[in-house]
């Protein structure tokens, strides 16, 4: 039957069903059922190729004898993805929470009235970029743009409608952004070995050491806070830090536990010169302190999670670096490691990071390096070609006989 005005129209017939577009522009799936029954897809697509791929998973859902088991749900993805996190397995405290604040700030409130079957690849797109554009205004000015927070919410979304995929709710997860979970940080600021030394100098002296450790081995605060007395070894030449545990704030508050992955848990090499200031810092504020006592307390003798952020970001405004933070010390570690030829390898040790792309970031190279670089070949190479250049001249072209 030929369809009318302001019906479904473009209808694209196969073996098994159709796709058709609708008054809306939007493309609606229909097949029959074994018993002849014509079915509609319980959601329409943004474009053809979407709807087509639907109707393809359906036809191998009655191929494989699954069509019509696939989970009708009416359940919302604000009820969903709640319960995806409260019940993930083996995921620290830490990492439940992180998970709970992207969902509730970045998650829901876009998405989370939507069922799970109304949520398609159109609908993810429009997510990630009212997002992207509501955090860069939000932060505009700040020097961030709001990018891996937004990547990092993906990639929870991404997992929650992967579950629901294998709850076979889903007949495809429409998180189909490319790169889309790739965190595209603003370049972070790097402090100078200088510039840290200044940092040192400008703390109250109980941090000085904690700068150094920061800024030269590229540990977190959370594992530089929760490192005990046990855990240095200050043999001279042969300095290093055990790494087993760190600190870290969950619900507000401070609790201990193990790095956050396998290969958090590392020994770290120390500079000879942090080695040696640590020494320092163990005879002038923990003489009296054993191996299972902190390396850094505050003066009233509690942990220094909660104060060194502000401690150092007042030591950061008296050497004019307003513009860092206290964690761009563990940037400025790192990147410096990566110049001074630290191999993929030794950056994902020190860094405890278990993938390269993490670790990839810090081998940029900056402009200063690429300056020692160019000075070094000017060194060994340029009379080479001078003197090239000036028997080519006088020779002319040789002859080819």
């Amino acid at each position: 039957m030929a369809t009318t005005a302001g019906a479904a129209k473009r209808k694209r017939s196969s073996a098994f069903g159709t796709v058709e577009q609708l008054p809306s522009g939007r493309f609606r799936v229909r097949w029959q059922d074994d018993n002849g029954r014509r079915v509609t897809a319980p959601h329409t697509f943004a474009t053809k190729s979407d709807a087509r791929r639907y109707l393809a998973t359906v036809e191998a859902d009655r191929i494989r004898g699954t069509l019509g088991a696939r989970r009708q749900v009416s359940e919302n993805l604000s009820t969903y993805g709640s319960a995806w996190i409260a019940q993930r397995p083996q995921i620290k405290d830490s990492t439940r929470h992180q998970y709970d604040i992207d969902f509730r700030l970045h998650i829901e409130p876009l998405l989370g009235q939507l069922r799970l079957i109304e949520i398609d690849a159109e609908a993810v797109r429009r997510w990630h970029a009212d997002e992207s554009l509501r955090l860069r205004e939000e932060l505009a000015g700040s020097g961030r743009s709001g990018a891996a927070t937004v990547a990092r919410a993906y990639r929870l979304l991404r997992s929650i409608l992967q579950t629901a995929v294998d709850d076979e709710i889903l007949g495809r997860n429409p998180c189909r952004i490319s790169g889309g979970g790739d965190a595209r940080s603003t370049e972070r600021p790097v402090l100078s070995a200088e510039e840290i030394g200044w940092l040192a100098e400008a703390v109250p002296g109980r941090y000085r050491a904690f700068v150094l450790v920061a800024g030269f081995t590229g540990l977190r605060a959370g594992e530089i806070a929760a490192l005990r007395i046990a855990d240095l070894n200050l043999r001279s030449g042969k300095g290093s830090v055990t790494v087993n545990r760190r600190f870290y704030r969950v619900g507000g508050a401070i609790t201990v536990d193990t790095p956050k992955s396998r290969v958090g848990a590392r020994v770290v090499a120390l500079p000879t010169f942090v080695a040696t200031e640590l020494r320092a810092h163990l005879n002038a504020y923990r003489p009296s302190a054993d191996g299972a006592d902190l390396v850094f307390v505050t003066a009233g003798g509690r942990d220094v999670i909660d104060g060194y952020s502000q401690v150092l970001r007042r030591g950061l405004n008296r050497i004019g670096r307003s513009d860092a933070r206290a964690h761009d010390l563990r940037h400025s570690a790192l990147t410096s490691a990566a110049e001074h030829g630290a191999t993929l390898a030794t950056l994902m040790q020190m860094a405890g990071h278990s993938t390269p792309a993490a670790a990839q970031r810090y081998q940029h190279a900056t402009l200063e390096h690429a300056r020692r670089v160019a000075a070094a070949m000017d060194k060994s190479a340029a009379g080479f070609v001078s003197r090239s250049g000036s028997k080519s001249k006088a020779s002319g072209p040789a002859d080819s006989t």
